[in-house]
């Protein structure tokens, strides 16, 4: 799907809840991108649902992350980015893409890596996209999405 067709998708089939700011979380095993602990800007993530009377699509927006800045190592720049998903069925979890497209059309989208550990990084309603600052050696940021890969919670931490 084109990053255009995400755009559309997120500003004309959805809703969002209200923001919320990101969780923090100590995990010294976490072996993603890491930045120093200034370069992580202001943000807040909301969960996307259906507007009332829209027809289920294939795919699904699953939230929306509004940043004060950009935060090249998830895509995400100034303003409203979106996180996508190619499939809303669970059965084919293990083929899941998963990216944030941003409303700024000059920032490349990112493909999340769903971490290797299969685990969360927070522990909460795995239907609640989260936002979370982790502490490394320095600091990182990633998501913890709904995914039935992760066992047992079903709820997966993204990079």
């Amino acid at each position: 799907m084109t990053n255009a067709a995400v755009l559309q998708d997120a500003q004309s089939l959805y809703d969002y809840g209200p923001e919320r700011a990101p969780l923090t979380d100590v995990d010294p095993g976490f072996r993603g991108p890491v930045v120093p602990d200034d370069a992580i800007p202001r943000m807040w993530i909301s969960t996307a649902t259906l507007k009332p009377n829209v027809g289920v699509p294939k795919t699904r927006i699953i939230a929306r992350i509004r940043s004060e800045g950009a935060h090249a190592p998830m895509g995400i720049a100034a303003g409203y980015n979106y996180i996508w998903r190619n499939s809303r069925d669970s059965s084919v979890a293990s083929q899941w893409v998963t990216i944030v497209v941003s409303a700024d059309t000059t920032m490349t989208r990112h493909d999340l890596q769903r971490d290797y550990r299969f685990m969360e990084y927070t522990h909460n309603d795995p239907a609640e996209p989260k936002l979370i600052i982790l502490r490394v050696h320095s600091i990182a940021l990633g998501v913890c999405l709904d995914d039935p890969l992760c066992r047992p919670t079903g709820h997966c931490g993204y990079y």
